[in-house]
């Protein structure tokens, strides 16, 4: 019976995930044709040490949304606040997209993926219809910009929002 729960998330080497970061989010935002880059100081993660991570995106509480493209990276060493060294795409179902209901959750595939050593995570997703959800979150900084530029590391010309976070609810990582 040990082995049967095991493999089924239960007991010594389950399901044991952890949170990495959360976010209470509400409301919609308005993101249709834009590319979101949201930048989380390493400080503000519990123990990103994993080589597997999950993502759980939320749609408007009016609104549902569209997600075409999302990815996870490491803040590069140097460039803009926004740019990665390299992308990791993230993906649903194994599928690049996701298009869900108003006030709805969507949580991703497995990610394999490290985050480097005392850098910040950068998620950026682009979103072709309906709208995200938001919060106030202190250090924590939204970018925007307008057009698909999900999938490019280095980049430019990204307007900021700080103290704003959207779109992802939750982070684990194992």
């Amino acid at each position: 019976m040990l082995m049967v729960n095991q493999l089924n998330g239960f007991g010594v080497g389950g399901d044991d995930w952890h949170t990495v970061f959360s976010a209470t989010l509400s409301g919609d935002v308005n993101n249709v044709g834009y590319t979101s880059r949201e930048v989380i100081p390493n400080a503000q993660l519990t123990d990103p040490t994993g080589t597997l991570w999950r993502f759980t995106f939320r749609s408007g509480d009016a609104n549902g949304v569209t997600i075409d493209k999302a990815y996870v990276g490491s803040r590069a060493a140097a460039g803009d606040a926004y740019d990665v060294d390299s992308f990791t795409q993230i993906l649903f179902g194994a599928a690049a997209y996701f298009s869900v209901a108003p006030a709805t959750d969507k949580l991703s595939d497995e990610v394999a993926f490290t985050l480097t050593a005392g850098r910040d995570l950068v998620i950026s997703f682009y979103s072709s219809s309906g709208r995200s959800s938001s919060q106030t979150i202190s250090s924590v900084t939204d970018y925007y910009k307008l057009g698909d530029d999900a999938a490019t590391a280095n980049t430019s010309g990204y307007t900021g929002n700080n103290n704003y976070f959207q779109g992802v609810r939750l982070i684990e990582t194992k």
